[in-house]
C-alpha cells in the first residue's frame, strides 16, 4: 500500500510507493483526467522556485504550485506513483509548509523520424 502524503485536501497531492519503485508516475488533473507515463522514458528533470519540469520521451511535464521540494525529490527517486493537482486548494489548505500542485502541464513531443 503506497504511502500518502497530504496536505489537508480530501485527496492528497502526492502518492509514494513505499518500496521499491513504481515502473511509472500518473499526473492527475483537477477533472479527473490521469496520464500515466513510465519513468524508464524520463530523460531530464529540473526544480526551479517557479516549479518542476520533467521531459520524457513522448512529452514534457511541467508542475507548478508550492512547496514543491517533496514533489522534486519523489520523482527523482522514482518513488511517485501519483501526483495530483488541485488548483482550488484555497478554501483546502490546512497546512502552509505542505506541497500544493496548482496545476500540470503536459506538452506532447514532437514525433521524431
Amino acid at each position: 500500500m503506497p504511502q500518502i502524503l497530504s496536505f489537508g485536501y480530501p485527496k492528497p497531492a502526492i502518492e509514494l510507493l513505499e518500496d521499491g519503485h513504481p515502473p511509472a508516475v500518473t499526473f492527475e488533473q483537477a477533472d479527473g483526467s490521469c496520464l500515466m507515463l513510465p519513468y524508464a522514458g524520463s530523460l531530464l528533470m529540473r526544480y526551479s522556485p517557479d516549479g518542476v519540469k520533467m521531459q520524457f520521451d513522448t512529452a514534457l511535464v511541467a508542475i507548478s504550485g508550492r512547496n514543491l521540494v517533496p514533489v522534486w525529490f519523489a520523482l527523482r527517486l522514482r518513488q511517485a506513483r501519483l501526483l495530483r493537482a488541485t488548483p482550488d486548494i484555497g478554501r483546502w489548505a490546512r497546512d502552509e509548509d505542505a506541497p500544493h500542485i496548482g496545476s500540470i502541464t503536459v506538452t506532447p513531443s514532437p514525433l521524431r523520424i
